[in-house]
C-alpha cells in the first residue's frame, strides 16, 4: 500500500516552494507507509504469538518455554504501540502540511529548524520546546 498524500497547493506559491512541499509529501507518506508495514508485522507476529500460545494448552507459566515467549510477545507490544504512535505523528505532520503550519512549533510558534525536521520530519516541536517536554 502506497499512502498518497498531495501539499497544500493552494494560494500563489513559487515553483521551489512546491517543489519542497510535494518532496516533503513523499517522504512522509515513505515513512507512513513504513510504519503501517512495520505495525501489520508486529500485529501478524503478536497474532503467531497467540495462536501458538492457544495451540499448546498450557499457560506461560507451566511451559518452560513460557518466560522467554512472554518476553517475546510484549516486546512485540511495545514495539507495536511505539510504532503506532509514530504513524500517528506522521499523520498530525501531514495535516500540519496540508495546514500550512509545518515547520512551525506547536509550542512556541517559532521555526523548527531544518535540521531537525530533516531528522525527524514529524517533529512538531522545536528543539528547546521538545527538550522541555521531555523533563
Amino acid at each position: 500500500m502506497t499512502t498518497q498524500i498531495a501539499g497544500d497547493t493552494r494560494g500563489t506559491k513559487s515553483p521551489s516552494t512546491l517543489r519542497t512541499t510535494r518532496a516533503l509529501s513523499e517522504k512522509l507518506a515513505r515513512e507512513l507507509d513504513e510504519a503501517e508495514a512495520q505495525i501489520a508485522e508486529l500485529e501478524l507476529e503478536m497474532a503467531t504469538f497467540l495462536a501458538s500460545r492457544n495451540a499448546s494448552g498450557t499457560d506461560d507459566a507451566s511451559d518452560p518455554e513460557g518466560p522467554a515467549l512472554a518476553f517475546e510477545r510484549s516486546q512485540a507490544e511495545a514495539s507495536r504501540a511505539l510504532t503506532l504512535a509514530h504513524a500517528a505523528e506522521i499523520r498530525t505532520a501531514i495535516q500540519r502540511l496540508h495546514a500550512g503550519t509545518y515547520g512551525v512549533c506547536v509550542s512556541c510558534e517559532g521555526e523548527i529548524a531544518p535540521a531537525r525536521l530533516e531528522a525527524r520530519p514529524s517533529a512538531a516541536y522545536c528543539i528547546s520546546c521538545a527538550s522541555k517536554t521531555r523533563r
